[in-house]
Parts: structure tokens; C-alpha cells; sequence
């Protein structure tokens, strides 16, 4: 049986020890903007002292690291020393994302520009596994024109400046490209994530070229006489930390959706 939350070591995260992480990480954020000093450990051991009593160090320092993903999915900076992890949780992010935002670090204004660019690409009369990955045409036209992602960079620094698939290391031509449509802040995870040279992207996105679970390539039949052939059965590059190489869930949901149209 699983303990309260909140009641012991393990036991799930309350709505008031995340208010109070985030607080505390909303904090060093602001004073590392300022260039004001703060030592991290102090922080963490005040909270241990106090709402996080029952959290250990290296707990605390991880939900540091969740609110991290959460800030950069928000498009805002993280707190240097607490790299993003993704791996949050539904309740937990959206209590995280509501209390970054309760403090200012929203995206309103991309959710809105998002769904301007809807309405002009649903009369574009796209159809079919394309159709389906409309909203995601729509955040890379919207963050194209604002200037480089968050989310890209994020990607350019897992991926070490080189497309997932055909290694080319020019980050002109590479694009962050979500596996699974983009909907929302909580889309902006380095396990949904895939670094892929512009061409690629696109075949990616159209859903004639999927990646399986096992991480190698795999084209549509109408490609398989053409130049991109050579990129059939190859397995991609992955980063070297664990956290931020792509889910073989959302990969294979991918490929299914797409393969369904071949």
C-alpha cells in the first residue's frame, strides 16, 4: 500500500512541497539574472530544514532538475548546475508549470501566435499524416520566426551539434523535431525530441520516414528508389546521457501512425 503523500521518504510530492521547491528555484533563478552570489547546497539545506523535511538531498536536487524541464519547456532560462530532467510526472508538472507561472514565466504569447498559425494552415488543405501534425507545422513556423528555441538548444547541446540521422554537424540546417506533435509546454521534453538536418525533419514530420523503437530508420516504400534510400536501416545517434535520448513509446507511436498511410 502506498504511503500519503508527503508522509515519508518516497512517498508522492504535495501540493505545498512543490510550491515551496519552486519558490526556492524561482529564487536562485532571479539571482543568477542579477549575478548576485548563492550557494545551491544552502538553499537545499534550508528546505530540508523546513517544508522538505522528509526529502533528502539528492530528492530535492532532482525536483530542482524537474522544474528545470519545465522552465525551458516554458521557453525561460534554468538554474545553472540543475541540468533538465524530464521524467516529471503529469500531476507534478502541472503543478510545476502553474506555480512558474503564477511567478511570470509563462507562454501565452506562443500559444496564441500557435493558434493563429492554425487557422491559416487548416485552409491549407493538408491531409492525411500531415493533417495530423498540423499544430506541429505550427510551433515550427511560430518559433522559426521568434528566433532559436529554448527546446533547439536544448537539443543542439544533447545531440553535440549533429542531426540524429545523417550526422551532419552544420547547426544552420538542424531543427528540433518533436516525435510526438507539438501540444503544449509539456511537448518540449528532450525524450520527445529529435535533432534532424531540415530535409529529414520534413520527412519526418510527413511520416515517410520513421525511426522504430530499436533506434534505426526505416523508409516509406515511395522512397526507396530515391536518394534518401541510404537512410533506410541505419541507427541514428543518441545522446550520451540517458535522460535526453528519445522514448521508444512516443518513437513507435510515431511510426505506426505513419506507417498506417504507406
Amino acid at each position: 500500500m502506498s504511503e500519503e503523500p508527503g508522509t515519508v521518504a518516497g512517498s508522492g510530492w504535495t501540493e505545498q512541497e512543490i510550491i515551496a521547491s519552486v519558490d526556492a528555484w524561482v529564487k536562485m533563478h532571479k539571482l543568477q539574472q542579477s549575478g548576485s552570489p548563492f550557494v545551491k547546497a544552502e538553499i537545499v539545506r534550508t528546505l530540508q530544514a523546513n517544508e522538505l523535511s522528509i526529502r533528502s538531498r539528492s530528492s530535492v536536487e532532482r525536483r530542482f532538475m524537474n522544474i528545470s524541464a519545465v522552465s525551458l519547456a516554458l521557453e525561460h532560462e534554468i538554474v545553472q548546475g540543475f541540468q533538465p530532467l524530464g521524467n516529471v510526472g503529469k500531476t507534478n508538472w502541472e503543478r510545476i508549470q502553474s506555480r512558474l507561472e503564477s511567478h511570470g514565466y509563462g507562454i501565452e504569447d506562443i500559444e496564441s501566435s500557435i493558434e493563429d498559425e492554425m487557422d491559416i494552415l487548416m485552409q491549407s488543405g493538408l491531409e492525411g499524416f500531415e493533417a495530423s501534425r498540423m499544430r506541429e507545422r505550427a510551433w515550427q513556423q511560430v518559433t522559426q520566426r521568434r528566433g532559436q528555441s529554448r527546446f533547439r538548444t536544448m537539443l543542439l547541446e544533447a545531440y553535440d551539434n549533429k542531426c540524429a540521422v545523417t550526422r551532419i554537424n552544420e547547426p544552420m540546417v538542424l531543427e528540433a523535431a518533436h516525435i510526438e506533435p507539438y501540444s503544449g509546454a509539456a511537448s518540449n521534453v528532450a525524450q520527445n525530441g529529435l535533432l534532424l538536418k531540415s530535409d529529414i525533419h520534413k520527412l519526418f514530420d510527413r511520416g515517410v520516414l520513421v525511426i522504430q523503437p530499436d533506434l534505426t530508420t526505416m523508409i516509406a516504400p515511395s522512397l526507396q528508389n530515391g536518394p534518401f534510400a541510404i537512410h533506410d536501416g541505419q541507427r541514428i545517434r543518441v545522446p550520451e546521457r540517458e535522460a535526453f535520448r528519445p522514448s521508444p513509446r512516443l518513437l513507435e507511436k510515431h511510426m505506426d501512425a505513419a506507417m498506417s498511410t504507406w
